[in-house]
């Protein structure tokens, strides 16, 4: 509302004005002791109109703002449609009050054109605020509030308020009126007005990182700051207020909320934005609890969070992808090694075994990208010397994938119960030991193999439920004489591969301290010693290498608990 969306009407009162002067005139008609009152009359019913009608407004607003969020208020107040209205008001009543005062300053005739003009005032007053007032209706309801944060909300208003947010703490964050909104909707049980705020605040920030200059997208800039509080914090709480009013779906849309903004961030190579939204929703997966409708939006942010890993790699975008894996298998980890017996629903667990970090070191590895040999986790070197994002790639899908299965290992001999499908999960371990037998990167390809081997021994010294149904047999069969020379070299010392399954699972964070953890061996008083385990299946595998009369073996070589029976 304003002006220019107004010339109509108050081009009409301008004529009509014209013409009922012209009429006066013709008609010698004036207006004289009766002017001074018309004049009184129409002040006092402006103000008194005027200060009922915006005082009940006023209070309306600020329900409406108690509702949904006290940012609300503010909105209102620097509207222009609520200046413009006021500003009519003001002209009208100071005009009246003008002619007033200088009444005997004119004739009979040009008081009579003052008095319609000052009539007519009020109409385009009462007018305006007729619009102003159905218009403030219309925003305070759910659906008024979202569009006008939504027009509001715009790239260059996100990037200004985030500045001078930084620059001075009292200042709001620009996305906090909008999540305000959100929460209350959702606290009210709304779920269509819920629905509408994170459409419009992807779109929003959608449109942010597709117009917005890469630079203020830099870590630690004022924006980066911003998208990290919406993405990390604010859509959490945002789950968490959906699960306690039972919404279950509009937890699960907060999770496409964030998978739109992170497909936006790999569209437009913005690794930062990127790494938010993965940590956001690895985080998802720990802060929920085990109740049935928390486990399906733990599927639904394992589920996005792989996707986006996926298309990262695809982008080439290493780096938020490595941290992404990284990331994925500790917090995975954490929240398998917190259940009790009760809770033992494996979700989305195996599928993180077979179909995500395997895939993800097949994808690395057959892409253009060189890797490096490292003898020991790429992780710990990059404090003291760079480290190319695609090493951090492969080394995370090893400790990702190492740190859920020693968690649910654990699990298993907590509870005495099966929490994995270990057949499906000892597949995935299988597919990723021969992706990397057919690379360069044997120091890597050892520690796989050799950590294969402890879950073999592992299995060994506990019970029958523990590991039941896990085959890895196929991974040793692919090349006796590798297997052998790994078992050496574990035997040697020249690899560990106990370390990272011994290191207890949900520890520190390995992104930010390179994988530092504190050791809690699985099996504190076994019946024999890993080394021993070894000695015993470095015979195994030399025999059933003689007896395939060759290095390679296959699946028609001599059966391998067969062997292990007679060597016992």
């Amino acid at each position: 509302m304003g002006l220019k969306d107004d010339w109509p009407k108050w081009g009409a009162l301008t004529l009509l004005l014209i013409g009922l002067s012209g009429a006066t005139y013709c008609l010698n008609y004036t207006i004289s002791g009766t002017g001074v009152s018309i004049l009184n009359t129409l002040a006092r019913a402006q103000a008194a109109i005027f200060a009922i009608v915006f005082s009940v407004l006023i209070l309306g607003v600020q329900l409406s703002a108690s509702s949904y969020s006290p940012r609300l208020a503010s909105s209102f107040s620097s509207d222009p449609a609520y200046k413009w209205a006021v500003g009519i008001f003001a002209i009208s009543i100071g005009f009246n009050i003008a002619v007033l005062f200088l009444i005997d300053l004119f004739s009979n005739f040009q008081l009579t054109v003052l008095v319609l003009t000052a009539f007519l005032l009020a109409v385009g007053a009462f007018w305006t605020m007729y619009e102003f007032v159905d218009e403030t209706l219309e925003k305070t309801t759910p659906e008024g509030i979202l569009n006008q944060i939504s027009d509001n909300l715009t790239s260059e208003h996100i990037i200004s308020v985030s500045e001078a947010s930084t620059g001075d703490p009292t200042d709001r964050d620009p996305f906090l009126t909008l999540i305000s909104v959100i929460r209350s909707s959702i606290e009210q049980s709304d779920r269509v007005s819920a629905k509408f705020g994170l459409d419009i605040l992807a779109d929003r920030i959608n449109n942010l990182l597709k117009t917005g200059s890469e630079d203020i997208f830099e870590e630690e800039s004022p924006v980066d700051e911003s998208l990290e509080g919406v993405c990390v914090d604010q859509l959490a709480h945002i789950v968490e207020d959906a699960i306690d009013e039972d919404l279950t779906q509009t937890a699960v849309e907060v999770t496409s909320t964030a998978e739109s903004i992170g497909e936006t961030a790999i569209e437009e190579e913005l690794e930062r934005p990127l790494e938010h939204v993965l940590e956001g929703q690895s985080d998802l997966i720990d802060l929920l609890g085990f109740a049935p409708d928390e486990e399906r939006v733990r599927r639904e942010a394992i589920d996005t969070s792989r996707r986006l890993i996926s298309d990262s790699i695809d982008a080439e975008l290493w780096y938020p992808a490595a941290v992404g894996i990284r990331r994925l298998g500790w917090i995975s980890a954490t929240s398998v090694i917190k259940r009790d017996a009760d809770q033992r629903q494996d979700e989305r667990y195996t599928t993180l075994l077979i179909n995500g970090f395997p895939k993800y070191l097949r994808d690395v590895l057959q892409s253009d990208k060189g890797l490096t040999e490292y003898q020991t986790t790429a992780w710990f070197y990059r404090s003291t010397g760079d480290v190319d994002p695609a090493d951090l790639l492969s080394w995370a899908c090893y400790e990702s994938i190492t740190e859920l299965t020693s968690a649910a290992v654990r699990y298993e001999i907590k509870t005495d119960r099966q929490f994995l499908n270990w057949q499906h999960a000892s597949h995935g371990w299988v597919e990723g030991f021969e992706e990397l037998y057919e690379s360069d990167l044997e120091n890597l390809t050892q520690i796989w193999m050799g950590t294969a081997l402890y879950l073999d021994y592992l299995e060994s010294e506990t019970g029958s439920n523990i590991l039941n149904g896990a085959d890895l047999k196929r991974l040793y069969m692919k090349d006796y004489g590798f297997t052998v020379d790994t078992i050496d070299a574990i035997l040697d010392g020249d690899i560990d591969v106990r370390r990272r399954m011994d290191y207890y699972p949900g520890g520190p964070n390995p992104v930010d301290l390179g994988g530092i953890n504190y050791t809690v061996p699985i099996i504190r008083d076994p019946d024999q010693t890993f080394q021993e385990f070894l000695e015993h299946q470095k015979s195994v595998y030399q025999t059933v290498g003689q007896s395939s009369g060759g290095r390679v073996g296959g699946f028609g070589d001599p059966d391998l608990d067969d062997l292990n029976d007679n060597k016992e």
